[in-house]
């Protein structure tokens, strides 16, 4: 990698870093407020995990059905139905549409 390329990178990064601190160390000004900041980047980062786990894990179980292979499918399908459980219960996605999600990949996999 050529040497400007690593500076504009550290340097965005450092920037970037600026601006957390920024943000979190003086836009809240009260003891509940600053909580409340800290407690929002934890839910969100939690939040982005399991949102990109659910769909990582649908990804994969979409590639084993397009090999036709059965017994991975099923095992994926346990690790996805669990997944979207939990996104559910967190709010990321509504009820209704994990209950479909679950019903659509299982027909499919029973189609094979």
């Amino acid at each position: 990698m050529p040497k400007n390329v690593k500076i504009v990178g550290l340097f965005f990064n450092f920037v970037y870093k600026l601006l957390d601190i920024f943000f979190i160390n003086f836009m809240p000004i009260t003891k509940s407020a600053k909580k409340r900041v800290r407690q929002v980047k934890i839910r969100n980062s939690r939040n982005k995990i399991i949102s990109l786990r659910v769909k990582k894990d649908i990804k994969k179980l979409l590639e084993s059905l397009a090999k036709k292979d059965k017994k991975k499918s099923q095992d994926l399908f346990k690790i996805c139905q669990k997944d979207l459980v939990i996104a559910s219960n967190h709010g990321l996605l509504k009820k209704n549409k994990v209950s479909r999600k679950i019903s659509s990949l299982n027909k499919k996999i029973k189609s094979i």
